[in-house]
């Protein structure tokens, strides 16, 4: 029994909020050091054919990040193919937005958001996403 306590323990401990780059429950969701990050999509899910926007909000010890570079890179899981890219505007302090971008093959997708800031070290942040046909 007390290998068993053990292990639940153990499985316990590493499914804890926070660790593993993000939050439980929520894969928009995701940690980087102090920064939070939150992605979604818009429309939530994209659909083929249409342009699509992405939202990614940054904050750290629950204030915005206002000021950083953030750049947005895509890939299509299925064919491990590459996707559209794009430099985000900041919208809102903390608040950075693509728009206009084309997913052209329905599935599962994966954003990975790189986020630079003078005298910071680089942060990456990877979400998955599906797009719908």
């Amino acid at each position: 029994m007390g290998s068993r306590a053990a292990l639940v323990g153990f499985l316990l401990l590493f499914s804890a909020p926070g660790c593993g780059g993000k939050k439980a429950g929520d894969p928009r969701t995701r940690t980087s050091g102090s920064l939070t990050a939150h992605f979604t999509p818009e429309p939530n899910p994209p659909h083929v054919g249409h342009d699509s926007g992405f939202a990614f909000t940054l904050t750290e010890g629950g204030n915005p990040v206002a000021g950083a570079s953030v750049q947005l890179a895509t890939f299509f899981k299925g064919l491990n193919q590459t996707g559209p890219t794009a430099t985000m505007f900041e919208s809102a302090p903390g608040r950075y937005e693509a728009r206009d971008l084309s997913t052209g093959m329905n599935g599962r997708w994966e954003a990975v958001v790189t986020v630079s800031r003078p005298n910071q070290p680089d942060a990456r942040f990877t979400f998955p996403f599906h797009v719908a046909k």
